[in-house]
């Protein structure tokens, strides 16, 4: 038999209402009879449990159409991280990563995050730099939503919503907002925090803290919240929505402070590459102004 001609896939994808992901491919570049489209864990090599999911291509039943295959997020407990998309053929045991032609995320921007009591789910499809389909995924026991972030002149203060094993809340209970220090734990800032109902929290962290501890000119401090006293740290973040990358959709001003040895500071809220909120706190230079 002739050879086959290379993989060449091509996908549209979206959103759907229910936060899945539903993907069309159109049969130009998709040669042979078994095809399979497959999401890889990134940064893995596939073998191991829960780094690949299989989807099954449908054929058209017209046999003109584009191939189609979807994700369902509720039944599909993907592991937190990048899911990238490629098409293996059997015929010959290759494989080629899925080019992305569109990604429709409109349907995340009211949708709520996932969740139960024991763990928080959020899904956003899109297209890498270098024109591939892929899925980033979050899926965590329990996660604290920002509902508000204010940069007040001395101090940040933080409203958030707890989701999965982070709530139902007594009224009293005893939760802190915590600033992890990036050179030990012995130096955290660990503040209370005001519990509005049994989900919702408020806090707020003088900036001042902050100097004390300075380590070099760069210091990123993750902020996290804890439930109850030596319990573990829940993330604060923005899961919600549309957005893979916080950092460059939501940005806060900075507040400069003077340190009476390093000068002038300069403390912002920053998203870090998992969505999560930090305190990005550097020494004001030239190169900085």
């Amino acid at each position: 038999p002739a050879p086959l001609k290379p993989l060449r896939p091509r996908a549209a994808a979206r959103a759907t209402p229910d936060g899945g992901l539903a993907v069309r491919l159109p049969r130009a570049g998709l040669a042979g009879d078994h095809l399979t489209l497959v999401a890889q864990l990134r940064g893995t090599d596939g073998t191991a449990p829960g780094e690949r999911v299989e989807l099954p291509l449908h054929r058209p039943a017209s046999g003109k159409g584009p191939y189609t295959a979807g994700l369902d997020r509720a039944a599909t407990p993907l592991a937190e991280g990048r899911w990238d998309f490629y098409v293996e053929r059997a015929d010959d045991h290759t494989r080629a990563r899925v080019r992305s032609t569109l990604v429709e995320q409109a349907r995340l921007l009211n949708l709520t995050l996932a969740a139960d009591a024991s763990r928080v789910t959020a899904w956003v499809p899109y297209t890498t730099a270098a024109g591939s389909l892929t899925l980033r995924t979050w899926h965590r026991p329990a996660h604290a939503e920002l509902d508000a972030i204010h940069v007040g002149a001395d101090s940040l203060t933080v409203a958030a919503t707890l989701h999965g094993a982070a709530g139902p809340l007594p009224a009293h209970a005893p939760v802190t907002l915590v600033a992890v220090s990036p050179l030990d734990s012995a130096y955290d800032i660990e503040l209370p925090a005001a519990v509005q109902d049994a989900h919702r929290v408020r806090a707020a962290l003088p900036y001042p803290l902050l100097l004390g501890r300075r380590g070099t000119a760069r210091d990123i401090w993750p902020l996290r919240l804890r439930l109850a006293p030596g319990g573990p740290l829940v993330p604060l973040g923005r899961l919600a929505g549309d957005s893979v990358d916080r950092k460059r959709t939501d940005v806060h001003p900075a507040r400069t402070l003077e340190h009476a040895i390093r000068g002038p500071v300069a403390v912002r809220p920053v998203f870090d590459p998992e969505n999560d909120l930090t305190l990005d706190v550097r020494d004001v230079t030239q190169a900085t102004m």
